[in-house]
């Protein structure tokens, strides 16, 4: 049984030779943040080493009788030190930083340089109060000690002033002084420390750095992302909250999302929808790969094209961290074929996990990163064993030998017609094989993180997946035609805005009804453990069912 077993690990590294390693590193992150108080880096480095001489050793035999399970067990060991030694460098920078800035009662008074980040989130107060919370990036803090740039630590910054100072506030990509109290807390999951400081809108308090800001490209990207939410809302003055949810699908822009419309889609089980990450990546790689392929150029060079097009596309949805991993995921795939290796979603993935996360290694902690990647994974494992499913319960196999058989009998009428029903009957399968996969490998991390089990979410995301890719599709195109006719332009936005109000009617039907949304409490570890468990007993046993089997195995004589 375990010589059975064994085998099978080493073919199935045969087939995705980084994706156990991959996995080995991840869970050497986890292991070295949640140890990293009595971890050696010393000891890490020696065990490493260890491993790379015993790898040259064994270098040879490798080549002659091939990769054995002991093997495969030393290989698993070595990106597991290293997944552990690279948490372990993040924390210890972490822990220099806040040991310098920080005085005896957790907080400083400082002032820092930063580049205000992406996303600015307006929440407001009573008494006509606003709270603008953003990250930011290349900060420099300022104190009596000196100068001190930060590294390792993020620094979340909540400025204060009035619903009436919108238009003076930090906008994506400017360069600001802040001056205030800095404080160091430890997120409630992860128990790693972020910084938060608190600011005012009073001149001695925060002050836009004009002269530091002219002609750098995050401000060109942000007049870019401005002019894109005026074209994206031609013609659209009579459609409400409608214009804001296009540009929340299309570029990013969550804090035009009124706050009862997330609600709405946060209950129903369909919020995933206006993260800028895998699905659009995707929808728009697959729009430009019906392009590219339509001028007659080789697959090895769409890269060339495609590669440029998809990294402004994610430039301008203000280059978010889902958005970044799904570009890059699908840049490894389509550079596959010019490296001459065969293009695999898999591969792609994992490659896309390992360097995300060894250059940003706290990602494992990220709500948003820990969902793209198991979502992404889900649908990679599951999506094509529950298509062929669903079709084969759908009927659709028995439909195309009907129509073969009218097309040889020249009844080629009827054979139309049969072909558009599989057709019909196909994508209603190929939906459902989606949401199931999606929703099977989001459930865990949903009541982790949220404590909420959405069933309603399987049934909404058979509506609102579709609808979300021809969202995209037609804001896309009117945002391009835009530049040419205003009337075409205008088109296609109303078509968009249409399909969105089908979108928001699905979401509001799906959180009013009982039962289609429950809160169970968070989950615990063991609980998302048992799921994740299940879930790859029945990849497997999908798996089994689908190979063919060979009827006369009973003949061979016993080995």
């Amino acid at each position: 049984m375990f010589a059975r077993f064994g085998q099978s690990l080493l073919t199935f590294h045969q087939r995705q030779p980084l994706l156990i390693g991959g996995a080995f590193f991840i869970l050497g992150i986890c292991c070295g943040y949640l140890t990293t108080s009595s971890l050696d880096v010393r000891g890490l480095i020696v065990g490493f080493c260890l491993c790379g001489v015993v790898a040259l050793l064994r270098r040879r035999s490798w080549k002659n009788e091939g990769l054995k399970v002991c093997d495969l067990a030393l290989i698993s060991l070595a990106f597991f030190i290293l997944g552990t030694g690279r948490a372990a460098w993040d924390q210890a920078g972490r822990e220099q930083e806040a040991t310098w800035l920080m005085a005896d009662n957790g907080k400083a008074s400082c002032s820092v340089f930063c580049r205000v980040g992406p996303d600015v989130k307006e929440t407001p107060f009573k008494g006509h109060s606003v709270r603008y919370s953003f990250q930011v990036s290349e900060p420099l803090v300022h104190t009596l000690k000196g100068d001190l740039p930060l590294h390792y630590l993020p620094l979340t910054v909540n400025w204060f002033a009035s619903d009436e100072d919108k238009e003076v506030a930090p906008k994506p990509g400017e360069t600001w002084r802040f001056r205030g109290s800095v404080s160091l807390t430890q997120l409630r999951r992860s128990q790693l420390a972020v910084l938060t400081m608190n600011t005012g809108k009073n001149e001695k308090r925060s002050f836009r750095l004009e002269d530091y800001q002219e002609g750098t490209w995050p401000l060109r990207l942000a007049a870019l992302r401005r002019e894109a939410i005026n074209r994206l809302g031609l013609g659209l003055e009579g459609w409400g909250p409608i214009p804001g949810l296009n540009q929340a699908m299309l570029l990013g822009y969550n804090s035009e999302m009124p706050k009862a419309m997330r609600k709405i889609f946060s209950d129903s089980g369909t919020i995933h929808v206006f993260a800028v990450s895998g699905m659009h990546i995707a929808f728009v790689a697959g729009l430009l790969v019906l392009l590219v392929g339509m001028t007659g150029i080789k697959r090895t060079y769409w890269i060339f094209l495609i590669g440029p097009l998809l990294v402004g596309y994610t430039l301008i949805t203000g280059a978010r961290p889902s958005a970044n991993r799904a570009c890059l995921m699908a840049l490894f795939y389509f550079l596959a074929p010019l490296a001459g290796r065969k293009p695999t979603l898999m591969s792609a993935l994992v490659v896309t996990a390992i360097i995300v996360h060894a250059w940003c290694p706290d990602y494992v902690f990220d709500i948003g990163s820990v969902l793209s990647f198991t979502v992404m994974l889900g649908l990679i494992a599951f999506m094509g064993s529950f298509c062929l499913f669903f079709q084969t319960l759908f009927g659709c196999e028995r439909l195309r030998r009907q129509e073969e058989l009218l097309l040889a009998a020249d009844r080629t009428q009827k054979a139309a017609w049969i072909r558009r029903m599989r057709f019909c009957l196909r994508f209603c399968a190929d939906s459902l094989a989606v949401s199931l996969a999606a929703w099977l490998a989001s459930v865990p991390l949903t009541g982790y993180y949220f404590g909420r089990f959405t069933p309603g979410g399987l049934l909404a995301n058979l509506v609102i997946t579709p609808c979300s890719g021809l969202i995209v599709l037609a804001g896309t195109l009117g945002l391009v035609t835009s530049y040419v006719n205003e009337w075409i332009a205008i088109t296609f936005n109303h078509a968009a805005s249409f399909v969105t109000s089908i979108m928001v009617k699905t979401a509001e039907v799906t959180a009013a009804c009982p039962g289609l949304g429950v809160d169970t409490g968070k989950w615990a570890v063991w609980q998302v453990v048992v799921w994740l468990i299940g879930l790859l007993l029945l990849g497997s046993w999908i798996h089994w069912r689908s190979q063919p089997k060979d009827g006369l195995a009973w003949l061979r004589p016993n080995e």
